[in-house]
C-alpha cells in the first residue's frame, strides 16, 4: 500500500516489528553487510524520537571480523560528542540481531547534492562548498583529538572520508558519517598487513599504497572531496581507477583553475595544500584547514552561509523532503511509514577493502608502486566481471548513513549557480586567504588492546 503522497511503500524483513524500546518503519536502504531502517523510540506518555536503525545482516553474525567491525564502530562513535558528527545512541542485540541505533538525519549526502545541482547545470556556490567542508573537518577534528579511556590519544582516522559520507540537512547543518573502517586505538578489529581501507579515488598515496599514515590521510581526502565540490566533476573524470591512483601517487594533481578558469585563488591555494602528496606539506590538522575555509568565506559573504545551505537544500530536494516528512509522521502515527528505497544503497565496507603489498624501505618503493597498481587491476578486472558489489550507486533518502551517489557525468563545467544565493554567487568570483598553521602529533600504528569486550552473543 502507498503512503498518503501516493509514493510506493517499501517493507524491509523488519518493518512493522519491534526491536528493543525502537518500533521499525520502511527500510532506507540495504548493503553487502547491513540494512538501515527508520525507526522511531517508544517511551512513556507518547514519548517518542525518530531514528536509524544500522542492523548487520544475520548470516554475518558468525563473522568475527564484521561483528567487530560493527561493535568498533558503536565504541568509536558513541564517543564522539560534536555537532558535525553524526550521534549513536545505542547497540543491542534483539531476536539474534546486532543493530546499531543512531541518530535520524533529515537531509541528503553531499555526493546527492552535487550530482543534483549538476545535473541541472549548475554549481554549488564556491563559499557554500568551503562552508561545508569546514563543518566536516570540524568534525574530523572532534574525532582526531579523541582520548581513550586512560586519557592517552586515540589515534582516530576515519579513513573514509568522501561525498557519500559528508551528510548535508535540509536546515543546513552538515554531519560527517559512518566510522565503520575508522582506525584507532583499542579497536578489535584490526586491518592485516598491507590492507587497504576506504575509496581508492579519495584515498591519500601513503594510505593507497599501505605506508605509515595518520590523520592528515582525511585531510588529503577531504581535499579531494572539496576539490570535486568546488570544480562540479570528478578529479580525474576520464580516468579508471588504476590510473587514477597512479595519478595521485605521484603527485599529479590538476590544478582546478585548468577545470574552471576563474576559479578563485584563494580556495585554489587551500585545495592544492590539502592534496599535497607529501604529509608534512599538507594542513597539519583538520583544525587549521577549517580555520583556512573560514577565513576564505568570511572575505566572500557576509550573510550566514547555514541559511543560504538550508535554502539551496530546500529548492533542490522539495519533493524529497516532503516524501521524507510523511514516512515519518506515518511512524510516529504508528503506522510502517517508508520511503521510496534507492537500490545499491552503500552499507558495506567489504567492497571497499582490497589488499595491496606494502613497502618495507625506501629501496622498494618504486617495485611496490608497480606491484600496488598491478594488484589494483587485477581487482578492477575481478570487480568489473563480477558487477559492484554493493557499495557504488544508490543512496538511501534521508539515512543517517552515507550512499554512493554516481559521480557526474563528465562535460563542460558550468558557472556557478547565482538563483540559489546572489550574494553567494557573487562571492564565489571574489578570492580568499588561508589560516595559520597548526601542528598535531604523528600519529603511531594502533595497538591491540580492546576498549571494550566483544559484545556477547
Amino acid at each position: 500500500m502507498g503512503l498518503a503522497t501516493g509514493i510506493p511503500e517499501h517493507k524491509g524483513p523488519l518493518t512493522g516489528a519491534r526491536l528493543g524500546r525502537y518500533r521499525v518503519g520502511g527500510r532506507l536502504g540495504s548493503g553487502g553487510t547491513a540494512s538501515v531502517y527508520l525507526a522511531v523510540s517508544t517511551g512513556p506518555h507518547s514519548f517518542g524520537r525518530l531514528v536509524a536503525l544500522k542492523v548487520i545482516h544475520e548470516h554475518l553474525l558468525g563473522e568475527k571480523a564484521f561483528v567487530d567491525m560493527f561493535v568498533d564502530e558503536a565504541n568509536l562513535a558513541v564517543r564522539l560528542n560534536h555537532p558535525n558528527v553524526v550521534h549513536v545512541y545505542d547497540l543491542l542485540q534483539e531476536e539474534s540481531r546486532l543493530v546499531l541505533a543512531m541518530e535520524y538525519l533529515h537531509g541528503q549526502p553531499l555526493s546527492r547534492l552535487v550530482s543534483r545541482i549538476r545535473q541541472r547545470g549548475d554549481r554549488l556556490p564556491y563559499p557554500v562548498v568551503a562552508w561545508i567542508a569546514a563543518r566536516a573537518l570540524e568534525g574530523l577534528h572532534e574525532a582526531h583529538q579523541l582520548l581513550d579511556e586512560h586519557g592517552d590519544p586515540a589515534h582516530v582516522v576515519h579513513r573514509d572520508v568522501s561525498p557519500q559520507n559528508i551528510f548535508v540537512t535540509y536546515s543546513g547543518n552538515v554531519k560527517i558519517i559512518d566510522f565503520g573502517i575508522a582506525r584507532a586505538e583499542g579497536r578489535l578489529q584490526q586491518t592485516d598487513l598491507g590492507q587497504v581501507k576506504g575509496k581508492f579515488a579519495y584515498m591519500a598515496p601513503e594510505q593507497a599504497l599501505s605506508r605509515d599514515y595518520d590523520h592528515r590521510a582525511d585531510i588529503f581526502s577531504l581535499g579531494v572531496t572539496l576539490y570535486e565540490a568546488a570544480v562540479g566533476a570528478r578529479l580525474f573524470p576520464d580516468l579508471d581507477r588504476v590510473e587514477a591512483l597512479h595519478k595521485i601517487v605521484m603527485g599529479d594533481i590538476p590544478d582546478p583553475r585548468e577545470r574552471v578558469a576563474d576559479f578563485p585563488e584563494g580556495l585554489r591555494k587551500i585545495v592544492l595544500r590539502a592534496l599535497e602528496g607529501a604529509p608534512e606539506k599538507r594542513f597539519q590538522s583538520a583544525k587549521e584547514m577549517a580555520e583556512a575555509l573560514d577565513a576564505y568565506v568570511a572575505t566572500m559573504v557576509t550573510t550566514p552561509v547555514a541559511e543560504q545551505l538550508a535554502a539551496i537544500m530546500n529548492e533542490q530536494f522539495r519533493e524529497e523532503r516532503s516524501e521524507q516528512e510523511t514516512a515519518t509522521a506515518l511512524l510516529k502515527q504508528g503506522q510502517s511509514g517508508s520511503f521510496k528505497e534507492e537500490t545499491d544503497s552503500t552499507f558495506s565496507v567489504a567492497s571497499n577493502t582490497t589488499v595491496l603489498p606494502a613497502p618495507t624501505s625506501a629501496k622498494y618503493r618504486t617495485f611496490a608502486l608497480v606491484a600496488a597498481l598491478l594488484a589494483l587491476g587485477a581487482y578492477v578486472a575481478f570487480d568489473r566481471f563480477v558487477g559492484d558489489l554493493g557499495h557504488s550507486a544508490g543512496e538511501p533518502q534521508g539515512a543517517s548513513l552515507g550512499s554512493a551517489a554516481a559521480p557526474p557525468t563528465p562535460g563542460p563545467v558550468p558557472a556557478p549557480s547565482t538563483t540559489a544565493s546572489s550574494d553567494l554567487g557573487r562571492a564565489g568570483r571574489r578570492e580568499g586567504a588561508a589560516g595559520s598553521p597548526g601542528q598535531l602529533e604523528k600519529a603511531s600504528p594502533p595497538k591491540r588492546s580492546p576498549l571494550v569486550k566483544s559484545y556477547p552473543f
